[in-house]
């Protein structure tokens, strides 16, 4: 039996696309979109960066004078802990307060 090889390469690319694809599709929509939504509407947040690898979050927010950072994770480590599970939160706060 011969193999041909166009076959084969666009075999191994449709594979590789869909597995790769799958996971940035399953990191976007169950963990990046979720605790973006949920932090961004905080009351205080005016942006925020999210980074997200397996044993840490990184969080980074741009908060406004006004704003209760008690308060704001509190509610975030409430919420997230689905999402989050068992990683640290590393918190990083551009605060524009007087």
């Amino acid at each position: 039996m011969k193999l041909r090889a166009l076959p084969v390469i666009i075999t191994a690319l449709v594979s590789v696309a869909v597995l790769f694809g799958g996971f940035f599709a399953y990191r976007q929509l169950t963990l990046y979109k979720p605790l973006m939504n949920m932090v961004t509407a905080y009351p205080g947040v005016n942006s925020a960066q999210i980074s997200i690898n397996q044993k840490e979050v990184d969080l980074k927010l741009d908060l406004k004078s006004n704003a209760d950072l008690g308060s704001i994770m509190e509610q975030f480590n409430k919420q997230s802990m689905p999402i989050v599970g068992a990683r640290k939160v590393k918190l990083e706060v551009e605060d524009h307060s007087d």
